[in-house]
């Protein structure tokens, strides 16, 4: 259902710098609707970037133990309902907090629905889920955004993206693309990519052998592949305007940013579309633990 969400046409002709993408809402999600399938989609793949399936369903089934005399079927579904709430909750999404630790609500949703859009609609994939490994619920990790790669017999060689997301859900900020642009150059992706060094570390430990050689071989230098830079602007549709890519525009942008693109994800609502999605998460814990 989450292809059904979005819509994705690029400016052509385009009059800025860079390429930019316009992703808009094809189908908007009924907030109203407890059982729309577009979000309950979405709030499940917010879930398994957090944490593995089989983490979730084996410590879930610990919980659920002391279940099993309960004989009221109403009574026991009340019970795992708010078991699977509360570990969603406490045990797998990012803590909300106010001030700067509450961050990592809204830039998790950012980064996972930015590297959705790419690995739906564009065909990279994500050799690990880096949010997993965070070390804790409420900090957000310090590597790159978001890094894809396609790799396919049609592309002469492999092809990596390098993400950075700015999720704006209030107010309006003119700078928000050359503060996301600013960020995206100061990472350490332009010159020696942190994260493909925690994509080996974390393949190796898993014990997927061919998959760390070969990101091995990528990130020594072994194996040649193409760059693509992204910078993804999750925006609330009523407050977006174009002067955030016009000030970006008379912006120096980076040299170093190969196949640099804006990417453009208009959402109504967001701020409640981002409370509603990680508020039906405990969906796919049921989903997961009852198979």
């Amino acid at each position: 259902m989450f292809c059904n969400w979005f819509a994705i046409n690029k400016r052509e002709p385009c009059p800025y710098n860079f390429l930019v993408e316009d992703i808009t809402e094809s189908s908007q999600p009924n907030l109203a609707d407890p059982d729309d399938s577009i979000l309950d989609d979405f709030a499940k793949y917010l879930l398994t970037a957090h944490a593995d399936p089989e983490m979730i369903k084996n410590e879930c089934t610990i919980l659920l133990k002391d279940l099993e005399d309960v004989d009221l079927p109403i009574i026991k579904e009340e019970i795992e309902q708010k078991i699977f709430q509360k570990y969603a909750e406490e045990e797998v999404l990012p803590v909300r907090t106010s001030g700067f630790k509450g961050l990592a609500w809204f830039g998790n949703f950012g980064e996972i629905l930015s590297s959705l859009i790419l690995i739906k609609f564009q065909g990279f994939s994500s050799p690990i889920y880096k949010l997993r490994y965070r070390e804790k619920t409420s900090w957000a990790m310090k590597l790159t955004d978001f890094c894809l790669i396609k790799n396919c017999e049609r592309l002469a060689k492999p092809l990596i993206c390098y993400g950075e997301v700015k999720t704006k859900s209030s107010h309006f900020d003119a700078d928000l693309g050359i503060q996301g642009h600013d960020s995206l150059i100061k990472d350490d992706a332009l010159e020696d990519p942190e994260i493909l060094k925690f994509f080996c570390k974390m393949l190796y430990s898993r014990e997927k052998f061919d998959e760390a050689d070969f990101f091995s071989k990528i990130r020594l230098g072994k194996i040649a592949y193409d760059k693509h830079f992204y910078l993804f602007l999750v925006h609330e549709k009523q407050t977006w305007s174009d002067e955030i890519l016009d000030k970006l525009n008379t912006h120096s942008i980076d040299e170093r940013l190969e196949n640099f693109c804006v990417s453009v994800v208009l959402i109504q609502e967001l701020r409640k579309i981002i409370d509603e999605s990680y508020a039906r998460a405990w969906k796919g814990v049921r989903e997961i633990v009852n198979g």
